[in-house]
């Protein structure tokens, strides 16, 4: 490894910089990685309910497929661009709540 000056401060370095360490101890949600626009996409269905979501934002579209696989919502019979939330999903948000 070799090192390098730093211009600002003058002081050496190593030439790769190692990521930063995990954070211990901040508790974390189980399950399925959907992302933050997955998380977004449950509340929306969550709010629609009981009638259910209709996804039609693009936005929606790119999450859909993540979503469903992960087991968190269902489509409504008929109605294919219809979803609902699964008992998973909604236990999923009720969780990832109360870690937040």
């Amino acid at each position: 490894m070799t090192a390098s000056l730093v211009p600002y401060a003058g002081a050496r370095r190593p030439a790769t910089c190692k990521p930063p360490r995990d954070p211990v101890g901040i508790p974390t949600v189980e399950g399925p990685a959907i992302g933050v626009s997955g998380i977004a996409f449950l509340r929306r269905v969550k709010a629609a309910a009981p009638d259910g979501y209709r996804v039609c934002r693009l936005s929606d579209r790119k999450i859909y497929d993540r979503v469903l696989a992960a087991g968190y919502i269902v489509t409504v019979p008929r109605h294919l661009g219809t979803v609902r939330l699964t008992p998973a999903g909604a236990a999923f948000l009720d969780r990832l709540m109360r870690v937040e």
